[in-house]
């Protein structure tokens, strides 16, 4: 037996570990990987669940769980049993009168959320209102469902979170300086019913609780957090992605969705309240209504011409065999029937198909479709005649492929591209030879990544997805002078998991992809003073890395072509991952 592999790379990168916008190597300790991006985004986390990483985030109330002090109104009494299991719940008593309140002053303006927890005692039900303008939107605590709401409520949801407690948020619109919360609104009824941990915050969503006492609290920025991603559940990655934004206004509130064959609701019926794959009860079930050829529908999405598009919804299968995708504005228009027995696409017309496995049965299918003359779009969501399918999450995009969910509240929201750069310093890597090694799938056109001086004029890279017939690119550069520049024809699906290594030395650069020597250079000095090693090109920072990254190494020595061979291979004889390699237990060489 040789000498591991992980004792000779002098940098490893398994994504597992992150904090404050930092992505941490294995090797070495001291040179991580800075990470920005600056707004929420999601990604799959190690329980399987869609998970939401926010960006600034501030509860604007005071005392947002001591409701006997900044809150005035109706007598609360504390030390309860809370949905957490705490004793931090409260009682509110209501009076015999028809309508009493808890509240508090507020300066808001724009689109702002309003939510709580909260659970029936004597009474059931519950209103959040807006003072300055009347708006109000009704919660009925004993069936878990929301009642009415004003034309300034632009969504609503109530969250069942056990033990007959509810987490109820409506999003207003509009100007306010003071909220409250109704017990039995226009009922003189006297009663009561618990509380906890309230929160007041800008924007579209109800966020993850933040506790407040005299001073509102912004929690920590998880905009700039590096997303780990277990969408395959045995091989986690770092996800890299462009920035795109979600033109569907309610990505999942179905209450909002259109309805039906030409507008008639009379087609379609919905349940809610089914379990999501982000973990919330906010999954529905579709049926369409035996001989009426139903369908529900997103119509006027804003499109620009000669653009691609993608589409992209959850569905779980009901009794419906096939789920269809059909954009009815496209000219020719566009199609896709997905078969939930052979997870396969039946119809590919004028579109690609994808599908992508989620957790407990869910999967996440796509439609890809040229828009050549159309400023609007107006997809159709269809299962079989009569019968039903589970849905989840719509997102429609600008682009050839579909990006990680983004959800929406009321509006379009926009996810930032991911920049991951920095790792690495100057002793991490060898000016004279080395070997730069990447574990990859899901990559996009011109995803990039460099090992540089920080310049332009001294550095080694490769761009993957670089165009169809030429999939790989790669070129070198040292004092300024450009050593090669070289794309070449190679038979490489690179949305699919591949291994690539690119080793360099005087007169003697090459690409390895899956246990293959794919090209080489046999000319052409090295680099001088390498020192960073970036997830983007060194040229304006243009063609960022796009793609799943599943591990990384560098090795500041040119591997030999049975090393590399071996390192690179699809099915290799030692062990499987780099996580083996991280704790000595494989990647052995011969």
């Amino acid at each position: 037996m040789g000498q591991l592999l992980y004792d000779k790379a002098s940098l490893v990168n398994i994504p597992s570990r992150y904090k404050d916008g930092k992505l941490y190597n294995i090797k070495p300790s001291n040179a991580d990987f800075e990470f920005e991006r600056g707004t929420g985004a999601t990604r799959v986390n190690e329980d399987g669940l869609i998970e939401t990483f926010y960006g600034e985030v501030t509860n604007l109330l005071l005392q947002s769980n001591q409701f006997d002090t900044t809150w005035t109104g109706e007598p609360r009494t504390g030390g309860f049993e809370g949905y957490d299991g705490s004793n931090d719940g409260w009682k509110i008593t209501k009076s015999a009168q028809s309508y009493t309140s808890i509240q508090q002053t507020a300066s808001l303006s724009g689109v702002w959320t309003l939510s709580a927890y909260l659970k029936s005692d004597t009474l059931n039900d519950i209103t959040f209102r807006n003072q300055s303008d009347g708006t109000r939107c009704d919660f009925d605590l004993l069936n878990g469902v929301v009642g009415f709401s004003g034309s300034n409520v632009i969504s609503k949801n109530i969250t069942d979170v056990g033990n007959g407690w509810y987490r109820c948020q409506a999003t207003f619109t509009g100007s306010s300086s003071q909220i409250a919360i109704y017990v039995a609104w226009n009922n003189a009824t006297a009663g009561s019913v618990f509380i906890q941990d309230a929160q007041l915050e800008s924007g579209y969503f109800a966020t993850p609780y933040i506790e407040t006492t005299t001073e509102t609290v912004t929690a920590p920025n998880r905009g700039d957090t590096p997303r780990i991603d277990y969408t395959d559940s045995n091989n986690p990655s770092l996800l890299l992605e462009p920035e795109r934004t979600n033109l569907i206004t309610y990505s999942w509130d179905t209450n909002t969705w259109a309805w039906g064959k030409d507008a008639n609701p009379n087609n379609t019926t919905r349940d809610f309240g089914y379990s999501a794959p982000d973990g919330s009860n906010n999954g529905t079930l579709f049926t369409s209504i035996q001989g009426t050829n139903g369908f529900f529908a997103w119509g006027n999405i804003p499109t620009g011409v000669n653009t691609d598009y993608t589409y992209s919804i959850f569905v779980k299968k009901g009794t419906s065999e096939t789920f269809e995708l059909h954009n009815v504005t496209t000219n020719p228009q566009s199609k896709v029937i997905y078969n939930f027995n052979t997870n396969t696409f039946t119809t590919e017309t004028n579109a690609t198909g994808k599908s992508v496995e989620y957790i407990n049965g869910w999967y996440r299918i796509s439609m890809t479709y040229p828009n050549s003359t159309q400023t609007v779009s107006q997809i159709r969501n269809k299962p079989q005649d009569g019968k039903s399918v589970y849905v989840f999450g719509a997102q429609a995009e600008e682009g050839s492929y579909a990006t990680s969910y983004i959800p929406t509240n009321g509006g379009t929201e926009t996810r930032n591209a991911d920049v991951c750069i920095g790792g690495g310093d100057a002793d991490t890597f060898n000016d004279s030879e080395g070997v730069l090694f990447l574990d990859v799938e899901n990559v996009n056109a011109n995803s990039t990544i460099s090992i540089s001086d920080d310049s332009s004029s001294n550095f080694i890279q490769i761009y993957l997805g670089y165009t169809s017939s030429n999939p790989i690119r790669y070129r070198a550069s040292s004092g300024g002078a450009s050593q090669f520049d070289t794309s070449f024809s190679y038979s490489l699906d690179v949305s699919q998991p591949f291994k690539i290594a690119y080793r360099y030395s005087a007169n003697n650069f090459s690409i390895w992809i899956n246990g293959v020597k794919a090209n080489e250079v046999l000319s052409g000095s090295t680099p001088i003073g390498l020192s960073v090693i970036e997830f983007y090109n060194i040229f304006g920072a243009g063609n960022k890395f796009d793609g799943n990254v599943k591990a990384l190494a560098y090795f500041p020595e040119a591997l030999e072509d049975h090393q590399l061979e071996r390192l690179t291979s699809p099915t290799p004889l030692y062990a499987s991952s780099f996580e083996d390699l991280a704790n000595n237990n494989g990647y052995t060489i011969l």
